[in-house]
């Protein structure tokens, strides 16, 4: 097994995957704001917003925690 590139691997692997990710945050994101339309506000906006930013950097964040695991637990 060749380690050298398998934290590349990883990232190509999680990026390949994250506008799957983003799709179905987005479908969900319209379907909530279409049934909550009749007292939508702003304040929702910024809410959703805040949402897709905060699970995207959990979406990396799994990347990050694949990654550290590959170099702080692997097998010597």
């Amino acid at each position: 097994m060749n380690t050298k590139n398998l934290p590349n691997d990883i990232i190509k692997w999680w990026e390949s995957k994250r506008w799957l990710f983003n799709l179905l945050n987005a479908l969900f994101g319209v379907i909530g704001l279409i049934s909550f339309a009749d007292y939508f506000q702003i304040e929702e906006a910024i809410g959703l917003v805040i949402y897709i930013v905060t699970a995207n950097v959990l979406y990396s964040s799994g990347m990050l925690l694949e990654i550290a695991d590959f170099y702080y637990f692997i097998d010597t």
